[in-house]
């Protein structure tokens, strides 16, 4: 499992959760996110991931204003992936921990999985960050 904190200054946990939420503007912020599609609680991301274009569908459950978890319900590139997000307000600011569990179905070298996991992950907050102060 991959975990990443931070706090956010000035950001409420309801404007942050809003985005979260807001899976079909994710192509539009999410580098890599190409399409979207949602099936009431399942989401569909069609993503490019390592040069090749993959197509995972999420479960998603949340919690507003507090989390959202997710786990992965079918992909013929993923073996597993899961996670979720929780928020936490701390005054005016939210502490952000994103967690996340991905295996892949064919093997995949430690370096390549913890660069595309551990070094993108400060990206992708950055990115949903810069989303909800929009």
């Amino acid at each position: 499992m991959h975990e990443y904190k931070k706090l956010i200054r000035g950001m409420s946990a309801e404007r942050f959760f809003g985005v979260l939420v807001d899976y079909l503007s994710y192509p539009q912020f999410v580098e890599g996110c190409e399409a979207v599609e949602v099936f009431g609680e399942e989401v569909l991301y069609t993503v490019s991931l390592m040069g090749k274009r993959v197509t995972y569908r999420l479960r998603h459950t949340t919690k507003p204003f507090q989390s959202m978890e997710w786990q992965c319900v079918d992909s013929v590139f993923l073996k597993r992936n899961d996670g979720a997000w929780r928020l936490e307000p701390q005054g005016e600011d939210l502490q952000i921990c994103y967690q996340v569990t991905i295996d892949f179905l064919l093997p995949v070298p430690g370096f390549i999985r913890n660069r595309l996991v551990g070094q993108q992950l400060p990206a992708l907050i950055a990115s949903f960050e810069q989303r909800a102060r929009a």
